[in-house]
């Protein structure tokens, strides 16, 4: 439903399965395969493989424009021979573009690019260690980021896609941005700098493929300059998005 009605607006989807531990709280699905034996990793890969082929089939019936294959299963991608038999599979089904959403620092260890048509990065690289950077200290943060990613790129010959970023609008949001739980003050201005500061940075890079944000809510009261979570709505960081994808700001009058 929700792919046909983005199509209907006129908008593209990359169709993007998450595993979560919903079970095990003092886990997550990075931790997933931690002291498997050979037995265990394989019968893994065969339930992986039933659950991520029922949604790329379901991209390929709905026309989903992107589909990745896997988000942040870091402990899984050792095994190369595995995922390269679970993205042929997928290509035996979806026939559009695809990628992997590697867990931000873990891109540069995976062998099996070559597999994929996009490099993927869930971008939540901690930049600063004070909970009140400037500008110019976030975007001099996201230097050797860059020069990271471009390396990878190029040895890769595939563009990297951002297949997550986000910052919550929280005071030190910058030292943790995956960090969904813990609790402060509500800062608008870093959030607006960190969204400044990634698009000054990576916006125009040959190498760069774009970025999914994370997170903008289907429900329209989520946001609002009292919120201190992801979502950018109603918030100074829609301003900054609005400047660089090319729309009017948002009134806030009234």
């Amino acid at each position: 439903h929700v792919i046909d009605q983005a199509h209907r607006l006129g908008m593209k989807v990359m169709l993007k399965p998450h595993l979560e531990l919903a079970n095990d709280p003092t886990h997550w699905r990075g931790d997933i395969g931690i002291g498997f034996s050979e037995g265990e990793w394989a019968a893994w890969f065969v339930s992986y493989k039933d659950f991520i082929n029922h949604y790329a089939q379901l991209a390929q019936t709905h026309s989903a424009d992107q589909f990745s294959v896997g988000c942040e299963l870091v402990s899984t991608e050792s095994r190369a021979a595995d995922w390269q038999s679970v993205i042929a599979g997928v290509r035996a089904v979806f026939t559009g573009p695809l990628t992997y959403a590697a867990n931000f620092g873990s891109e540069g260890s995976i062998s099996w690019w070559d597999r994929l048509d996009l490099i993927g990065v869930d971008a939540y690289y901690p930049l600063t260690t004070t909970n009140d950077p400037t500008l110019a200290e976030l975007k001099s943060a996201w230097v050797p980021i860059v020069a990271s990613l471009k390396a990878l790129s190029e040895n890769q010959k595939k563009p990297v896609l951002f297949t997550e970023i986000g910052y919550r609008s929280l005071d030190g949001a910058n030292r943790h941005p995956w960090d969904y739980q813990i609790s402060g003050t509500v800062d608008l201005q870093e959030q607006a700098d960190l969204y400044r500061a990634v698009l000054e940075s990576v916006f125009n890079q040959s190498w760069f493929a774009g970025m999914y944000w994370w997170t903008w809510d289907p429900d329209p009261l989520q946001g609002g300059p009292c919120d201190m979570g992801y979502s950018p709505h109603d918030k100074p960081a829609e301003d900054v998005l609005r400047l660089w994808y090319g729309a009017p700001p948002k009134s806030r009058q009234g």
